[in-house]
């Protein structure tokens, strides 16, 4: 339910909750190419909105930065892009999101997927779950029509990840129709300025790199709670839509309290890491845009309350 380097120093008595929603709000990079990879992109044009999601506004003498929280799987319907959201997109000269869609959609990113999510032709996924967890795994997939073949090739922390991204589709939840996925999408045809704050191997290795106990330790509490994604998912859509930043910051961190440091590796030192960056946009004469998962800009140690604690003037819009 978004992301840096290894975990290895986590896996030794890992005991995650809300799992598959925990991979669903922070494997952003990974979660969307998974998704886009099964679907095709299709931007919409939006009606007016009746409400609108949380912006920020942080400037100086000849810059401008606004920070919008972004949702990467969305239904077609959800009516989030306001006037003013709108406006800000249009005049932007630069946009700023976690990955870039060239990251995205770049052969590296393929390539790794393939080699850090996939096995060989001498391994596969029963090799490394209890008889128990790869049981009730292979129902789950087949259950969503998946057969039990292509789940084998997936690593534990891929194959709870795909099990994610296929029900969130299922339930109407697709990527195409995910904040980061549209705003990409304007900016490349305006031919404004994309940066990239994290590399596809940052997100990738969070995974990658947990052990088998505790990718298993996913799959195991995950799919305790798999059929409620769909709520999930709609709860923290309307927290989102109408900017109830303290249910969207309880949404986000659910489970994260429990494990100080894991919640450091997922969110805070990533928000600690992407500050220079944003800062550095201050420097550039204009109006810049930066778009990154809900859960960066709630609560605190967030990316809001880091700008504030370092003097920055950060602003509801």
């Amino acid at each position: 339910m978004q992301i840096i380097r290894s975990l290895s120093a986590l896996a030794d008595g890992f005991s995650p909750q809300n799992s598959l929603k925990r991979l669903a709000r922070i494997a952003t990079g990974v979660l969307a190419f998974v998704a886009l990879s099964m679907a095709t992109a299709q931007a919409q044009a939006q009606d007016q909105v009746p409400h609108a999601p949380a912006i920020w506004t942080m400037a100086d003498d000849d810059s401008t930065v606004y920070f919008l929280g972004t949702i990467h799987l969305l239904k077609a319907d959800t009516p989030w892009q306001s006037e003013t959201i709108t406006d800000i997109i249009n005049e932007a000269t630069s946009l700023t999101l976690e990955l870039t869609p060239q990251d995205m959609a770049s052969p590296k990113m393929q390539s790794l997927v393939q080699s850090l999510g996939f096995y060989g032709p001498d391994d596969q996924l029963s090799n490394h779950l209890p008889e128990e967890s790869y049981t009730r795994l292979a129902a789950a997939f087949q259950k969503r029509g998946i057969p039990t073949q292509a789940m084998d090739r997936l690593k534990p922390w891929m194959a709870g990840l795909q099990i994610t991204v296929v029900s969130a589709m299922q339930a109407g939840f697709m990527p195409q129709f995910g904040v980061d996925h549209l705003l990409g999408q304007i900016a490349t045809q305006r031919e404004i300025e994309i940066v990239g704050l994290e590399q596809p191997e940052d997100q990738l290795r969070l995974f990658a790199d947990l052990s088998d106990e505790a990718q298993a330790a996913f799959i195991r509490e995950g799919l305790d709670q798999i059929d409620d994604l769909e709520g999930y998912f709609e709860r923290l859509k309307d927290a989102w839509l109408t900017a109830d930043l303290d249910s969207l910051n309880t949404l986000m961190t659910d489970g994260l309290e429990e494990n100080p440091e894991l919640a450091d590796k997922l969110l805070y030192s990533r928000n600690r890491n992407w500050l220079p960056a944003i800062e550095a946009l201050l420097d550039q004469p204009g109006t810049h845009l930066v778009a990154v998962g809900a859960g960066h800009l709630v609560g605190t140690q967030s990316v809001i309350d880091l700008l504030q604690d370092k003097g920055h003037q950060v602003d509801r819009y």
